[in-house]
């Protein structure tokens, strides 16, 4: 097998889908049922309008957030993974996503980690406290706001119709810039969970295994300014708040009724559209 050193090749391959590369680190296993929600953060960044010029999306440092926006949604439209769509019908999907942000030859593996398989009652405060001690001493985060989706994930769920006891999935990736720091980080995070009915009738965790993985990617900026022109040829024009828009599920509600309108929508149009935010 031919091994490839130029970059340029590479990107071209790694956006026309034909690279080799395997993601460097552990993909969820997951089942077309589960539950997923998704929560993107932004962190530390002034945001900034786009640029008129495709091209100074990329080679201009001050827009290289809203690039790797823009790279998050080539990713999702690539693998059809649009968290945006529900709880439903995404979890499948979530680790050829991951596959493709991680394998970008824009970003490299700095960190990465997991907690090892750990079982719990349905306290949902003890994966909590997991959560928010994988993040210590890695990246200056809003730990708070990653607590508050998971706890309203969890209601989220815990409302949801279904009558199938389904794994749910928690993911949150995030573009962060650390204080006094020029660098840029990508993190993805997930835990899995489960959940079932009590003798009262009530959506609890159940006892389980469960194991929280994350990973931080260091953005190469030098990589991004020097095939500037190749990625807007190849990725085009997007920012972050699209990617947030494509990546977050609504949640909070004891129904997401607005998600059957957003699939209508995007089956017709095969676009997003302001329709997919709940009211």
């Amino acid at each position: 097998m031919t091994h490839i050193t130029d970059e340029r090749e590479i990107l071209k391959r790694w956006a026309e889908g034909t690279h080799l590369g395997r993601a460097p680190m552990e993909l969820p296993r997951v089942n077309a049922n589960d539950h997923l929600v998704s929560q993107p953060m932004f962190s530390g960044i002034q945001e900034v309008p786009l640029p008129t010029n495709p091209v100074d999306l990329f080679r201009d440092p001050k827009n290289h957030a809203n690039a790797v926006g823009r790279i998050w949604t080539f990713c999702s439209e690539r693998t059809k993974f649009i968290p945006a769509m529900g709880l439903k019908g995404q979890a499948d999907k979530f680790p050829a996503y991951i596959e493709e942000i991680s394998t970008f030859p824009g970003f490299y593996l700095e960190f990465n980690r997991q907690t090892g398989r750990k079982q719990t009652n349905n306290d949902i405060n003890l994966i909590i406290n997991d959560i928010k001690a994988m993040y210590d001493g890695v990246l200056d985060v809003n730990i708070q706001g990653v607590v508050d989706s998971l706890e309203k994930m969890a209601k989220t769920i815990a409302n949801s119709s279904s009558d199938k006891l389904e794994d749910s999935v928690f993911t949150q990736m995030s573009i962060t810039k650390p204080n006094n720091n020029q660098q840029l980080y990508v993190s993805i995070f997930y835990t899995t969970l489960k959940m079932e009915v009590d003798t009262q009738g009530k959506r609890t965790y159940r006892s389980q295994e469960y194991y929280v993985n994350r990973s931080v990617f260091v953005v190469n900026t030098s990589f991004l300014t020097a095939y500037a022109l190749d990625l807007s040829t190849l990725l085009g024009m997007g920012d972050w708040g699209q990617a947030k828009e494509k990546m977050s599920t609504p949640i909070g509600g004891t129904k997401l009724s607005c998600i059957d309108k957003a699939r209508a929508i995007a089956a017709e149009e095969n676009v997003l559209t302001s329709a997919l935010r709940e009211d």
